[in-house]
C-alpha cells in the first residue's frame, strides 16, 4: 500500500489506513461525519442510523470508535485539505455518494493485488483474529470494536449497556501500533 504502485489518490489511502486500524464497516467508515467526533472523548460517536452500523435492533445506541494517536494523525492530515466539508471523507466527484463510494477500499486492495485474497470486510476477520490470539484482547471487547450487538440480544440482553470503552482503547493502541510495526506507515 505505501508503494502506491496503483497511484490511488490519497483519500483513498488514508481511509484504507483508518479503515484497517478502526474496525469500522467500510460503509460507516467512508460516510463519516467530522461533527461526529468527539474531542474532548477523542473518540467517534456514530449515530446509530449510520448506513453500514446494522443497528437496527439497537436503535439508539450509537457506534463509539476511540481514536488511537496513530488515527489522529491521519485525522489531522484529512482536516488539512477536507476539514471544511461535512464528510471526513468527502468524496472528490461526489457523482453517486457525497462521500467515498463504499467499493473504494475494496477496489483498491484488489488494485493492489489481493483480489481473490483480501476484501475489505475480511479484515474484520483478522482483527478478531488476531487480536484474540496475538494480543490476548477478550472477545467481547474486539467485538463491540468492530459493532456487533450480540450482547444486546436476548431477554437479558436489554439490561447489558456495556462498552468497555478502556479496554477497546487499550486494543486500539495495540492494534494501531502492530499495524506500524508491520510496515503500515502514518
Amino acid at each position: 500500500m505505501e508503494e502506491n504502485s496503483v497511484n490511488a489518490d490519497i483519500l483513498t489511502q488514508l481511509a484504507t489506513k483508518i479503515y484497517f486500524m478502526s474496525g469500522l464497516r467500510v460503509s460507516a467508515l467512508v460516510s463519516l461525519e467530522w461533527e461526529w467526533y468527539d474531542s474532548t472523548e477523542n473518540i467517534w460517536r456514530i449515530p446509530p442510523e449510520t448506513t453500514g452500523l446494522k443497528r437496527k435492533r439497537d436503535r439508539g445506541v450509537e457506534h463509539l470508535v476511540p481514536v488511537t494517536p496513530e488515527m489522529k494523525k491521519l485525522m489531522n492530515y484529512l482536516l488539512e485539505f477536507n476539514g471544511n466539508q461535512k464528510y471526513v471523507f468527502k468524496s472528490p466527484e461526489g457523482k453517486k455518494y457525497p462521500h467515498l463510494n463504499p467499493e473504494t477500499i475494496n477496489h483498491y486492495l484488489s488494485n493492489l493485488g489481493y483480489k481473490g485474497r483480501l476484501t475489505a470486510h475480511g479484515w474484520r476477520d483478522v482483527i478478531v483474529t488476531s487480536g484474540q490470539e496475538v494480543g490476548k484482547f477478550d472477545r467481547d471487547i474486539l467485538l463491540r470494536q468492530i459493532g456487533h450487538t450480540k450482547h444486546k440480544q436476548g431477554a437479558s440482553g436489554c439490561y447489558d449497556n456495556t462498552e468497555f470503552l478502556p479496554e477497546r482503547r487499550k486494543f486500539l493502541k495495540w492494534w494501531s501500533k502492530e499495524l506500524v510495526n508491520q510496515g503500515l506507515t502514518i
